[in-house]
């Protein structure tokens, strides 16, 4: 079963759709106490602020669940706004994030590129893992929406 962490963010219902259409169940997390044993993986969606987010994750607990259960060993894939709390930090809203990730979220100074970027972009895969075993070649198209740089502290590959 899949936890997905509902905090009143954005793009909630789309992920849950996606998912039903997978053949997965879902459970969705608003506090704690919604835990069930059978959550496998989580997920943690959103459209937003990184500082309101935040604020609405502590009130609730759910920082303290999600790293209770990332270090537990059930992953946590960050869509979105999710991903950018990740980090240790963001800079929209000069805000401390969940820390999982080494590394945070500068705002973008100038661009060459409109944000946010949409299209398809040629991607170089430096490590292939199972979740990208469907693609055909380490060189492929993905189809995305870029509304923030991530820097890592550490290269993950």
């Amino acid at each position: 079963m899949i936890g997905i962490i509902d905090y009143g963010a954005g793009n909630l219902h789309s992920v849950l759709k996606a998912i039903d259409r997978l053949d997965y169940q879902t459970k969705l997390i608003t506090n704690p106490e919604d835990h069930d044993e059978a959550i496998t993986k989580l997920i943690l969606p959103g459209v937003g602020n990184a500082k309101v987010a935040m604020n609405v994750l502590n009130e609730s607990g759910l920082t303290t669940y999600m790293k209770e259960a990332v270090a537990k060993g059930i992953p946590l894939l960050g869509i979105c706004l999710g991903m950018q709390l990740l980090l240790e930090t963001s800079e929209e809203g000069d805000v401390e994030c969940l820390g999982l990730i080494k590394g945070g979220v500068p705002l973008f100074k100038e661009t060459v590129e409109k944000v946010p970027h949409m299209g398809g972009t040629k991607c170089r895969m430096y490590k292939i893992t199972s979740c990208f075993n469907t693609f055909h070649s380490k060189l492929t198209s993905i189809l995305y929406i870029l509304f923030m740089q991530i820097l890592p502290n550490k290269r993950m590959y």
